[in-house]
């Protein structure tokens, strides 16, 4: 049994309900998507609960096998709040090795790297609109 819930089971907010605005927001992607000079902002399309139940998926097709080995069921329970952290798992890393804290960067993103920066670009300005990529690495080139 699966069972997909804005904040897990128990916990201090498990008997809370949420949006999926809410769990993308207190999961912590909100803080780094929009305008440096602006407050966060959601993206088009809702979230949280897609990686919820992506996550969701994936977990049931192990307890499916984990039940044909052993025999045993399991009740396997997704938070849509800690699915959507996994989003941001590298923004604490940048701190711990590099001391660099990641901040909103509008339509494109610099990465600072060991060895220099990516540009990651997520909007791409068109003739009449934008167009929005899941993303696209700019590297530098190799100094001579």
């Amino acid at each position: 049994m699966v069972s997909i819930t804005p904040f897990g089971q128990k916990g201090p907010y498990a008997d809370y309900k949420a949006s999926d605005l809410t769990a993308w927001a207190m999961a912590g992607p909100m803080y780094l998507t929009g305008d440096p000079d602006h407050p966060p902002v959601r993206i088009s399309f809702p979230q949280a609960f897609l990686h919820a139940s992506a996550t969701a998926a994936v977990g049931a097709l192990v307890a499916l096998y984990h039940c044909q080995v052993s025999g045993q069921g399991q009740h396997l329970d997704v938070s849509a709040q800690e699915a959507c952290s996994f989003i941001t798992m590298e923004a604490p890393a940048y701190w711990e090795l590099l001391k660099v804290e990641i901040q909103r960067a509008g339509p494109g993103r610099d990465l600072p790297l060991p060895k220099g920066r990516a540009r990651v670009r997520f909007v791409y300005p068109c003739l009449s609109t934008h167009v929005r990529t899941a993303m696209c690495f700019i590297w530098p080139r190799a100094r001579r």
